[in-house]
């Protein structure tokens, strides 16, 4: 089954004009702004390139042996880049208005960019998170408070949008998902009333608050919600449309990459519910998010990130490829986490350590047997 890069080399030599922006191309320039165009795309108001020669200048910047020594979340990015770089239905198309700012003392990464492409119609696209823990727990943090970013996206689309005519497209993976529902629902009226699609890939949502609030009952109707089967990021909290399910050729928290979404011809190729996996992260978190106020909301998510932490790994990826000791010392940290919040804090390891899943990916009944937890997962390794 084919991906979004396969769509594009299938896709790829049909122009706009001839074959209408679809789901697929949301999600691809949704991703673009995961590359990283640093010093090779304008800045706010600095003119624009198209993608064609930012691909060539990025390449010449970052030869292919370097670019296979990354493992991270985004690796996929640059592989995009090409893609779209090679093809007359983007190449063509410009971007500009990039920035990138990342400040650990106030716990801000933002990232953004607008493409053109050959309707005429821009795209904001807004950067999601890696796979770090850090980057996993701001996208948590969202549950009980506005995070800097969002601040930033707001402002950030009203910067670049307010001479603008043109009708709008906005999107975004992961928090960038969620950044792009949050600036278009602040933004102002004249911006607000160009928007025509809203691509939201496997974001999270809105505490209730933000659910409530009147200013996206218009625009709820244009947002184009996608999850995999198994969505962690893209089930926390809340949100203001019902999500199409894609299938996808990886399992457990790496159905987070959108390279792994599984694409027939221009369409997602849908399941009609999530994985068990899925269904239980929901059951988990968000049914017991519901009952606690913001306080109580910090409190577990800080305890549920500095086990995870314990670990030594700095990503989930490298959570996910643990070894006994590291599990162990989890477990020693779990240990000194208020009994109320333990029970729950096990199941939600469990599911980001992928532990719950034999090889046909059902989920093993470990959380309800009698040995500690560590010791039941490292039998089984």
């Amino acid at each position: 089954m084919g991906n979004l890069l396969d769509y594009l080399d299938w896709r790829g030599d049909l122009e706009l004009n001839t074959v209408p922006f679809g789901e697929v191309d949301g999600l691809i320039l949704s991703c673009l702004s995961y590359a990283r165009l640093e010093d090779i795309v304008p800045g706010i108001g600095e003119g624009s390139i198209t993608i064609h020669e930012a691909a060539k200048e990025f390449f010449r910047v970052h030869p292919q042996e370097e670019l296979k020594k990354d493992q991270s979340f985004t690796n996929f990015s640059p592989r995009i880049l090409e893609k779209c770089a090679m093809s007359r239905r983007f190449g063509n198309a410009t971007v500009s208005h990039f920035v990138n700012e990342v400040d650990p003392s106030k716990d801000l990464q933002f990232s953004a960019m607008q493409i053109v492409t050959d309707d005429g119609i821009p795209f904001v696209s807004f950067r999601g998170t890696d796979d770090t823990l850090t980057g996993w727990k701001e996208d948590f943090n969202i549950s009980y408070q506005l995070v800097p970013a969002d601040r930033r996206a707001a402002s950030y689309l009203e910067m670049v949008q307010k001479d603008d005519k043109r009708p709008l497209r906005i999107g975004g993976h992961s928090k960038g998902a969620h950044l792009a529902v949050y600036a278009a629902s602040t933004a102002s009226p004249s911006i607000k009333d160009r928007i025509i699609a809203i691509y939201e890939e496997d974001g999270p949502g809105f505490n209730e608050e933000m659910i409530r609030d009147s200013r996206m009952e218009k625009l709820a109707p244009l947002i184009h919600r996608v999850t995999p089967t198994t969505s962690i990021i893209g089930t926390l909290l809340l949100h203001y449309r019902e999500p199409v399910i894609v299938k996808s050729s990886e399992t457990g928290v790496n159905e987070h990459s959108p390279v792994s979404w599984q694409v027939m011809g221009d369409h997602f190729l849908l399941s009609p519910t999530y994985s068990r996996a899925g269904e239980l992260f929901d059951e988990t978190f968000n049914t017991w998010i519901a009952g606690e106020d913001m306080e109580h909301r910090k409190g577990f998510i800080d305890d549920l990130f500095s086990c995870l932490e314990a670990s030594g790994a700095t990503t989930v990826s490298e959570l996910r490829r643990h070894t006994p000791k590291q599990t162990k010392a989890i477990w020693d940290r779990l240990r000194q986490i208020n009994p109320e919040s333990r029970v729950t804090l096990e199941k939600l390891i469990t599911i980001f350590i992928g532990e719950l899943f034999d090889a046909k990916g059902t989920i093993k009944k470990l959380v309800n047997t009698s040995l500690p937890w560590w010791q039941r997962i490292s039998s089984e390794e």
